[in-house]
Formats: C-alpha cells, structure tokens, sequence
C-alpha cells in the first residue's frame, strides 16, 4: 500500500474530513489531497504530525516507501515551498536547466573572454528568470522578495548605472522578508 493509500485509509478510519485534517496538521486543504492522490509526498516534519494526528505508527506510513521521489533530473522542478509546503507544478525541460545552462554561460564568459568578475552575474540572472516562472506558475501569486531584489538589482545597474547601490536591494528583501515573517509566526 503506497503512502497515498495509507493516508486515506487512516483518515477515513478516524472519521475525519480532509478540511479537518488539514486544519489538525496546520496545513491546505489542497495539500492534504495532493498527499492523498499520490501527487506530492509529505515532509518529515508532516509526516511525524500526520502519525500523531491520524494515530497510527511511522513504521506503518514508511515501511516499503521511498523517502524521496524517484525523478530523473529531466523531471526535476523549481521546488517553490510557502508556509503550506505547497510545491510548484513540475517545469519544462527548458525550465529546469536554466542553472545549470547559468553555470556554463558563466564557464564560458570566465575561460572565453576571462570576465569572471562580472560572470556572475547570469546566476542572480538565473534566479530571477526561475522566480518569474515560478510566479506565472503560481496559484497563489507569492513571490520570494529575493527573486524581486534580483530583479530590482539587474534594473539599477544596467538602465541606471547605479551598481554600487545596486545590492541594497538584496538587503532590504532580506529586512522585508524577516518582518514579514515574523507576523506570520
């Protein structure tokens, strides 16, 4: 019995609805019946909670199942994790080689043209280009501030010359994110 299964049959033995589930584990309603249709997996975090909740034992949830997927690294995806632990819908081919097609550009502009110092610039380039993907994706339409701070930073220092200013932007996401989150606790 696959852990899908497992968590349906726990529920549905404990009289519970998903919606009640969801609200024991602090978690979607969504999420929950993403874990019970085999789309997504739990954390183990989640899963320790649904072994108390569901009352039954780690064993019974884990014995002959994988802790992690098993993907093949076209499959992989930008794992884009909010408070639900919701995950993006998987990405293209196209989408999840935006790093490592970084990493070679980089290569390439360091041995080619030996500008290794501004080189790395393509990997806050990268993060903004999987940021804005992850946002078009996004049923909820939150976007991590240091994806905007990227954005933010490409814009000061190429239209408007002001790289040394630049990087405050990666600074003051981090302050906002941090007050942000801090309400949310």
């Amino acid at each position: 019995m696959s852990l899908s299964e497992k968590i349906k049959t726990s529920r549905a033995r404990k009289i519970i609805s998903q919606e009640r589930l969801a609200e024991q584990m602090n978690v979607s309603h969504q999420l929950v019946s993403e874990w019970e249709m085999g789309t997504s997996l739990p954390d183990l975090e989640n899963i320790v909670k649904l072994s108390e909740v569901l009352d039954v034992s780690l064993d019974y949830l884990l014995k002959n199942m994988p802790l992690t997927p098993q993907k093949q690294w076209w499959e992989t995806s930008f794992a884009y994790n909010n408070e639900d632990n919701d995950v993006a819908d998987k990405g293209s081919l196209g989408e999840s080689m935006i790093y490592p097609l970084a990493l070679v550009t980089y290569l390439i502009i360091g041995f080619v043209w030996g500008m290794w110092h501004p080189g790395w610039l393509v990997f806050p380039a990268a993060w903004s280009i999987g940021e804005i993907i992850i946002f078009s994706k996004s049923n909820k339409r939150e976007v991590e501030f240091y994806g905007i701070a990227s954005l933010i930073f490409f814009v000061l220092g190429f239209h408007f010359d002001l790289w040394q200013y630049a990087w405050l932007s990666y600074v003051v996401a981090a302050i906002i994110e941090a007050a942000t989150t801090s309400r949310k606790i």
